[in-house]
């Protein structure tokens, strides 16, 4: 029907550029097209010699120009980006993403009412279902669907926070206040995103930022992290604890409270987010890697009145330290402190830390240690550098690779599928 189609890249796509799983794809094409649509503008990317594309809605009496999706093979398909140089052959195969992200949001085509997206909650694939393409030779990859945020403490917090002190202020204005960005401080509705892998059955990580229990480093150890959990096909929940809470008894009490509420929901409402309630595992830096430990190792009663639909007794199913401390006792720190142990039930756990961070190697050396004593498995990484708070940021450094060691160390334990050499 015609002889060939370019797809050229004017700017990234928003909707591509919030995933990394899909940042790198710069333009998409195939040895596959729709007939009859003459020229579209897709979110950052334009569409040239296409003798036309026509498409319709599923739904009943909602069509976009036509009786029906047709797909039929090209003679000649290329896609070039505008330096003129050839899109690999995984880039290739995935231009019907784009085109079906644009069809998403045009009026009368696949909407957020699609009976098909209702399932699937992904706007890109189920226009795939729809068009009976999905898993038939695109072997397309899973994509994440919009967070969802759930409030943890709709009737309000069973414990009330005090007032931050005149201290606690002044510590936090000298570690750079608000200054640093994606700082989040001041939380007293804690909240948890859902960031759901788009994979049926897959597991799920809480992701438990620091910030010394007076703020939250909401994006290094926030959302980039939620966003690597995703390209694992893991769904990854943000924590949004309460915080500051350094003027408590314990700092760690309310953040806790936050954690065992927010592994109850997601166990409750697994099979809505498609996840498996028995691989549930938390991930925590520095301060929220402490909350993770005590919701992992504490075994007394819990600290507020529990909810049958809303709360689960279990704790997490495994746990990822980095970097976290608060374990040790503070006038001898070759012993943990009192009233604390590891339980010879704790869940499988990795600790990440670098050798240049104060006592946290030290910490996580003893709480290895403390696994070997019990033959629980476990894992420990000490880099030689990178300090405290490194997160996913790239430092140059071989903790930049923390994430891959995780990676494969979930997938030694059987969580996830095996990483890509």
């Amino acid at each position: 029907m015609f002889s060939s189609a370019a797809i050229t890249k004017t700017k990234r796509s928003p909707m591509v550029g919030r995933n990394p799983v899909t940042a790198s794809r710069d333009v998409v094409s195939d040895q596959r097209v729709f007939e009859g649509f003459q020229s579209v503008a897709l979110e950052g990317y334009r569409l040239a010699s296409l003798d036309g594309l026509e498409f319709q809605s599923k739904r009943a009496g909602q069509s976009c120009g036509h009786t029906g999706f047709r797909p039929i093979k090209a003679p000649s398909m290329s896609a070039v980006q505008p330096s003129g140089k050839q899109v690999t052959s995984t880039a290739r195969r995935m231009w019907p993403l784009h085109v079906l992200a644009t069809m998403s949001s045009m009026p009368g085509c696949v909407t957020s009412n699609h009976p098909v997206l209702r399932i699937t909650r992904t706007p890109i694939i189920a226009a795939l279902v729809a068009a009976g393409l999905y898993g038939d030779g695109f072997a397309a990859e899973p994509v994440p669907v919009e967070p969802v945020t759930v409030e943890l403490w709709p009737n309000g917090t069973p414990t009330t926070m005090r007032s931050k002190s005149p201290e606690t202020e002044k510590l936090f204005q000298s570690l750079g206040g608000r200054k640093p960005t994606g700082r989040v401080t001041d939380v007293t509705k804690p909240t948890m995103t859902v960031y759901a892998s788009g994979t049926p059955d897959s597991p799920a990580v809480i992701v438990a930022p620091g910030g010394g229990f007076m703020f939250l480093s909401y994006e290094h150890e926030g959302t980039q992290v939620c966003e690597w959990l995703n390209s694992l096909g893991i769904t990854a929940v943000l924590l949004k604890y309460r915080t500051p809470t350094r003027d408590e008894p314990e700092h760690f009490t309310l953040p806790v409270q936050d954690a065992q509420r927010a592994m109850g929901i997601l166990r409750h409402r697994a099979r809505e987010w498609q996840i498996d309630p028995q691989r549930v595992g938390i991930v925590g830096f520095s301060a929220g890697a402490n909350l993770a430990g005590h919701a992992a190792w504490d075994r007394g009663d819990r600290t507020y009145p529990q909810e049958p639909d809303l709360d689960d007794p279990r704790g997490p199913d495994f746990l990822v330290f980095v970097y976290g401390g608060g374990f040790l006792d503070r006038d001898n720190p070759a012993a943990f402190r009192a009233g604390f142990s590891v339980p010879k039930d704790a869940p499988p756990a990795i600790f990440i830390c670098a050798h240049d961070d104060k006592n946290a190697p030290v910490e996580a050396a003893m709480l290895y240690l403390a696994y070997k004593k019990h033959d629980i498995p476990a894992e420990l990484h000490i880099f030689a550098k990178g300090g405290h708070g490194f997160g996913m940021r790239q430092a140059g450094h071989p903790v930049s690779h923390w994430p891959a060691r995780v990676a494969e160390w979930m997938a030694s334990m059987g969580l996830t599928e095996k990483p890509a050499p």
